[in-house]
């Protein structure tokens, strides 16, 4: 089941043609969309809760603020920078978007269970699907709870172009022990498969 309220207030009108050559004087996209207190809940699923979020939207960027949410004993704040969004409705399919979220816990105990040690699907992210996505992300995690592992003051920022993931900063502190990383990792769509 799902709750809670969502009160928008949009006005566009656009063509493809003035979002492939940026004129946005030729679009009209705007309003705010406003998220209150929603509420999923599922068997064997953890609630999930919403309980703030405004998103502002305008051809040249969509921004999600004042994203609070809580999934069973974890919590999130997040704010989402949706980059020429119309861009991803074009031929050109561009998907650019910024992340920055902060947690004081994450508790992945909750969504573990004996499904997922068993083989899953086979998944059918392409190389080509990835092609045009630009994702930044930068999060920071007080406490992430994971069997057998004590992990505290992660911190992470990093880079999805196409098929290449840049990290170009992890650290955390792991059973007791500090630990710093940073790299590329290429061919992302075939350890997927």
């Amino acid at each position: 089941t799902i709750s809670g309220k969502v009160l928008p207030n949009i006005d566009f009108k656009f063509n493809e043609h003035a979002i492939a050559n940026n004129a946005y004087s030729e679009i009209k996209l705007e309003g705010s969309v406003f998220c209150d207190n929603i509420i999923y809940m599922a068997p064997q699923v953890p609630k999930i809760n919403i309980t703030q979020a405004t998103v502002n939207l305008n051809p040249e960027l969509i921004q999600v603020s004042n994203f609070n949410m809580l999934f069973g004993k974890s919590d999130i704040k997040s704010k989402i920078d949706w980059i020429q969004p119309l861009k991803y409705f074009t031929a050109s399919s561009n998907l650019n978007i910024k992340i920055e979220s902060q947690s004081q816990i994450i508790d992945l105990t909750e969504w573990l269970s004996e499904e997922t040690s068993t083989k899953s699907e086979p998944s059918t992210i392409t190389t080509n699907d990835l092609k045009g996505v630009q994702i930044s992300i930068k999060s920071s995690i007080s406490k992430l709870i994971y069997p057998d592992y004590k992990i505290n003051n992660l911190a992470c920022s990093g880079l999805l172009l196409s098929d290449q993931f840049q990290l170009s900063d992890f650290s955390a502190e792991i059973n007791g022990n500090q630990i710093q990383a940073n790299g590329t990792f290429n061919n992302l769509a075939s350890y997927m498969l």
